[in-house]
């Protein structure tokens, strides 16, 4: 990352930081940019500004949740723009939501076949005033979209005369926000298709969604967390998805992205169905689960349950492959005396059990 090192410091020296906090700064930007999901926001010096002023109005209480910072990312994106624009200030809410539209139908074009998520200029303008007119905006809204997106660039040309996101992320990041935000309420005698959990159980049963299920899910609040495992397990259940572990995979992805920490019951119910014998089993073969270090959870977010699980299935297992997996999750979620205290009060005091397990386990 050494562009965004050599920016970095020049935006400290413009800000006229001291060195002790100019170096305090720089080190949680680098710790930030570390994550995937952080450095898909630094990619040009224009997102980088942006993020480096969210970092430096946040500073520690930068959001952990993934949702949440590119929805405070996106605030100050569009703040931007709103301080040099009254029009754009006064519209603010309906330019949001014509990029959540927009950001669905590339989404959506994307998957297909050939699809690249893109649309020409002329394709834009006609999609955003059908959309306006349907939600019975001024029209006048078609002059402030066209405007902000040769300004505000969350669209941008690549291609002369198509138009696309940015970064495949943010397009991701509306989608979800349009999904859950346009989703209907089904009442008893009322039903409607669409609701939140029918969308987020078609969302993850399709593997190209699922960043924008991550997304979507980021917009729970606390009350629906629930309806989210108990969409797991039925994706999980599912004749075609289950034997994928699509559904285990996301579940462990919406751990790592602080999707539950609202409710620490919400967060143990997850690890356990995780955790299920063969689930932890199917889980832990993957060679997915495996990358950018999903597997050692934030401590917030199923650390030290998913780590006394797999100390408990290491020490009840005879499958070397397997525990040789558990102990390094094991060694990811647990300090090393509490490691020691639980394999301690967990092994069987018989030496004859036939226990694999061996010190260099943990």
């Amino acid at each position: 990352m050494p562009q965004i090192s050599e920016y970095t410091d020049k935006w400290i020296s413009a800000k006229d930081l001291d060195p002790i906090r100019g170096k305090e700064f720089k080190d949680l930007l680098l710790d930030r940019v570390s994550r995937p999901h952080i450095r898909s926001l630094a990619q040009n010096p224009m997102q980088l500004a942006i993020l480096l002023n969210l970092i430096s109005t946040k500073g520690l209480s930068l959001p952990d949740k993934r949702t949440a910072l590119y929805e405070s990312y996106m605030d100050l994106f569009f703040g931007r723009e709103a301080e040099k624009d009254e029009t754009v200030r006064e519209n603010r809410d309906v330019l949001i939501q014509i990029h959540e539209h927009v950001a669905w139908l590339l989404q959506t074009d994307a998957e297909r076949p050939g699809g690249a998520g893109s649309i020409t200029q002329d394709g834009l303008a006609e999609l955003v005033e059908r959309f306006v007119i349907s939600k019975g905006h001024d029209i006048d809204v078609l002059k402030l979209f066209q405007g902000a997106v040769e300004r505000v660039g969350a669209l941008v040309s690549r291609v002369q005369g198509m138009l696309e996101f940015e970064v495949q992320p943010l397009r991701e990041y509306f989608t979800g926000k349009y999904l859950y935000t346009t989703a209907p309420y089904s009442t008893l005698g009322r039903e409607r298709g669409g609701t939140r959990p029918r969308r987020f159980d078609a969302l993850a049963k399709r593997p190209y969604w699922s960043n924008v299920a991550r997304f979507y899910a980021g917009c729970y609040n606390s009350g629906e967390l629930a309806s989210l495992l108990a969409g797991l397990e039925g994706v999980h259940d599912d004749a075609l998805v289950g034997p994928t572990g699509h559904a285990l995979q996301l579940g462990l992805l919406l751990l790592n992205d602080w999707v539950f920490s609202q409710e620490p019951c919400v967060v143990n119910a997850v690890v356990q169905f995780l955790t299920r014998s063969e689930n932890f089993r199917q889980l832990l073969a993957s060679p997915v689960t495996w990358e950018e270090d999903r597997t050692t959870l934030p401590a917030k977010c199923g650390r030290s349950e998913l780590g006394s699980m797999a100390t408990a299935a290491c020490l009840a297992s005879h499958e070397t492959g397997f525990i040789t997996r558990l102990g390094m999750v094991s060694r990811a979620n647990v300090a090393f005396d509490e490691r020691l205290s639980q394999w301690e009060a967990l092994r069987p005091s018989d030496p004859t059990s036939g226990l694999i397990v061996t010190d260099e386990s943990f």
